[in-house]
């Protein structure tokens, strides 16, 4: 009897990373504070409202650099995620709807070689689907065909251009 032993996979709970995230966070707040405290300490003679503010933009670009820069800021960024994961989502499902499923595989395997192409690709048969002109699933055979055609339409054409050189021990008289 042989007996396989598999491999264990450590997972760190979300609440575990959030917590050290939060920790992190805090010390580096509290390294923040420490540096604001000591050049308030050491320029408590030259108290005036310009070096305040010298004090306060040297803060602000040590969160920024440290990318604590605004709650807000951080919340700004989730949403946005989120409303590009959730546009993605619709695309992907509209995709659905409108392709068969050999045509949604041979696309999959377009978008692992050339992504920009297939993504392209896409694009063309979502504006085709709103404009109306795609009125039942696209078939494999129909995606090859208007791959072909994407394909003629954006074929560069190369030219190469041989140029000698002439050497100057080479007469031609």
């Amino acid at each position: 009897m042989s007996s396989s032993i598999h491999p264990i996979i450590y997972k760190i709970s979300l609440e575990e990373e959030q917590r050290k995230a939060k920790a992190r966070r805090g010390r580096q707040i509290h390294n923040l504070q420490q540096e604001s405290n000591f050049l308030d300490h050491s320029n408590q003679s030259m108290a005036d409202p310009e070096l305040e503010a010298i004090r306060q933009r040297r803060m602000q670009e040590l969160m920024a650099q440290r990318g604590m820069a605004n709650p807000q800021n951080s919340e700004q960024q989730k949403a946005q995620e989120d409303a590009k994961s959730d546009a993605e989502e619709r695309r992907q499902m509209m995709l659905s709807q409108i392709l068969s499923s050999e045509a949604r595989e041979r696309l999959a395997r377009i978008a692992l070689v050339k992504p920009e192409k297939a993504r392209g690709v896409e694009d063309v048969i979502l504006r085709a689907a709103q404009m109306g002109q795609i009125v039942e699933k696209v078939s494999e055979e129909r995606l090859i065909s208007m791959l072909e055609q994407i394909n003629n339409q954006t074929t560069k054409q190369t030219k190469v251009t041989i140029q000698r050189r002439r050497s100057v021990l080479d007469d031609d008289d």
